[in-house]
This record gives C-alpha cells, structure tokens and sequence, in this order.
C-alpha cells in the first residue's frame, strides 16, 4: 500500500467516523433534551447510594443540573465534530467523554446494575452489553478521528459556523426549557396521548423454554439427552426400561420474557388493590406526584382544580408515594418508577377514559374545568 493509497484510506476513514460520531452526539443529545428530567432519573440509578454504579451520593443529588448540562454538551460536542471547529476542545473532550461512558456501560452491564442506559432517552431502549458494544465502536471511531484529526477541517466559513452552531444550541435550550416547565415535545413513553394503559400491561411475551432431559437405559447403562419435543416425537416414553434422571433436567430458555411495556403498575387505596378499577373507570382526572419534593404553587393549583371540578361528571383520584397526598379525594399509591414514566411534572394530570390517556399536562399548564370537560366529551 503506498503512501498516497494510506491517506487516502485514512482521509475517508476520518471523514466517515467523523460523520457517525458527530451524528450520534448531536442525535442522542437531542432526544435527551426533549426530556432532561428523563435523564435526570437514569443519572440517578447510575449514582444513587442504594444500588449505584458509582456510590456517588453527591452526584445523585445535583443529577438534574448533570442532566440538563449533558444533554446540551452533547449536542454541542456533536455539532462542533461535524463542523469542524475547535478541533483542540473537541477531540480531547470527546476521548475523555467516550472513557468515562465506557467504563459506565460496562460496570453496569458486567455488575447488572442498570438494566437500560438511557443513551438515546425513551427513545430508543438498549440492553447494558448493547450499550457497551455501542461505546466500544463509538471508542474506535474516534480514536480514528485522533490519528486523522489534521483531515478535519471546517465545513463552511467561520461566520456560517458560528450561526449554525449558536441556533443549534438555541434551539436545544428551548426544547429543554418544554420539557422542564411544560410537557416534552414528543412522548415515547407508555402512558403517551393515545395510549392504552390495559395493553400495555398485557402486550408482554412469555419466554419461550425447552426442557432437556437425560434419559438412562435401565440394563445396556445406555445414556440419551434430548428436549421434550424429540421425548415425545419418539415415544421413547412408552418403553419402560428408559428412565428419566430428573436430577439432570434442566430448562433452555430460546427466547427471552419480554416484559410489558407498562410493569408493575398498580393503585393500591385504602380498599386494597384497585387498579383494575380505576385504569378502566370513564372520565378519569389522575393528579400525580412522582417526587416527595413537590411545588406548593402546583400543589395549590390542583387544590384549586379539584375545587372546580363538579365530581358528578368526572372521578379524581390523587396519586403518589404516601397515603394521603391530597385531602379530600381518593387518593392511592402507586410506585414512584411508574409516576415518572406518567409525568415529568410533580404535580401532573392525566385525563384518562376507558384506559386511553387523552390529555397530560404540567402543572405549569393546569387545564380548567371546562377544558377538561372538553376533551372526555371529545372521545
């Protein structure tokens, strides 16, 4: 191979990962800035002090601000790679961001610690060794990068660069600021508008196993092993000098359980288990709070609310970690997990008829009466 031929090789080899890396930063960083307190959570399994990654109890407190700066460094770090600018910032901060990610995947992935790394948020779900496969070879991409950087070369003018880069982080802030103070500009979670909560509690799949059993000739000492598929297609069965050694018998799982997209939800009120109940029930107002620190202001608007609304034509039922959240209505306990994957807003509102989510809202948009009356009349 000569040497034109190797820098060449190198020269597109640093244009395409480039390409990727710089697409995947800014993709990922965007689906997480429409829902920085999404983030927020899963930082907080990688650092929270009962079952962390880290045992960084400091971190896990300030996850949210880590949230919000992540995302947003993210899409920055994306944006600059495929602009070509600030290539001494860019390259370093990528090696060090890729390391310390890689070492998160696979701690948790070797030690099962969190089942899903929140790489691309709701978005898209990533088992933990998937996780780690994907920042080995983002790893090796940008290493390439490293050892091609004097073929990364800036895009358009310096001016045209600077625009591009100042709107995509402009417009990043603001998409963040929705999913903080309002709802998320996209929903991909289970209790979405539209969504029916009863199938998503059933759209789960049993795993799907094989028994393998081992099987000894009672005079010849002859020994078999076969799953039960072939056991019952030979009817070795039927000859009685064929006996099963049970204490060799084992299970081969096929196909994994998949789990369902809602799991373990359940309303538990002072009358027990009423989740069938109420996931069914018409007209439903939920008021929920996912976190035990709570906004007053947003606690007195759902006051406020239930006050307004007349209980003949709607049911409400107050939801979250303890007892009685709220005086006067039902109220019921549901885990915490469930609630936030409800709402980012602690209070929320889910209006929910038959099962269907037909509106959410933060408690910064608390919607009126009539407003709700609207949308179950508008079924």
């Amino acid at each position: 191979m000569t040497t034109e031929t190797k820098n060449n090789f190198l020269y597109y080899s640093t244009q395409i990962s480039r390409f990727i890396v710089g697409a995947l930063f800014v993709f990922s960083g965007f689906v997480k800035t429409i829902d920085p307190k999404g983030t927020e959570y899963k930082l907080h399994e990688y650092f929270s002090l009962s079952d962390s990654v880290l045992n960084a109890p400091f971190l896990a407190e300030n996850a949210f601000y880590l949230a919000v700066f992540f995302v947003l460094f993210e899409v920055m770090l994306g944006l600059l790679l495929l602009l070509g600018i600030w290539k001494k910032f860019t390259l370093p901060t990528l090696v060090l961001t890729i390391l310390f990610f890689t070492f998160l995947t696979f701690y948790s992935a070797y030690y099962n610690k969190v089942t899903d790394c929140g790489c691309f948020g709701d978005f898209l779900k990533l088992e933990p060794w998937t996780s780690f496969y994907k920042d080995v070879f983002l790893l090796i991409l940008i290493i390439i990068l490293v050892i091609g950087h004097k073929y990364i070369e800036p895009i358009f003018s310096k001016n045209v660069n600077f625009i591009i880069l100042f709107f995509g982080v402009i417009i990043s802030v603001f998409v963040a600021h929705l999913g903080i103070n309002h709802n998320p500009i996209a929903d991909f979670r289970p209790f979405a508008v539209g969504k029916s909560i009863p199938e998503g509690m059933n759209n789960g799949k049993p795993a799907k196993v094989e028994m393998l059993y081992t099987l000894k000739h009672s005079k010849t000492k002859e020994i078999k092993s076969m799953n039960d598929s072939v056991y019952m297609a030979s009817k070795i069965w039927e000859d009685s000098l064929w006996v099963i050694d049970e204490s060799k018998n084992k299970e081969n799982i096929l196909k994994e359980a998949i789990k369902p997209s809602i799991n373990g939800f359940f309303i538990n009120t002072e009358n027990g288990d009423d989740t069938e109940k109420y996931i069914k029930m018409k007209n439903l107002v939920l008021i929920v709070f996912p976190e035990q620190n709570y906004c007053s202001e947003g606690e007195q608007k759902m006051y406020d609310l239930v006050r307004s609304l007349d209980q003949k034509k709607v049911n409400i039922l107050a939801i979250s970690t303890s007892n009685q959240v709220m005086k006067g209505i039902p109220n019921g306990i549901v885990d915490d997990k469930i609630m936030k994957a409800m709402t980012r807003s602690t209070p929320g509102i889910l209006l929910i008829n038959n099962g269907i989510v037909k509106a959410k809202f933060h408690h910064h948009d608390t919607p009126t009466a009539t407003e709700i009356y609207d949308i179950f009349q508008n079924k």
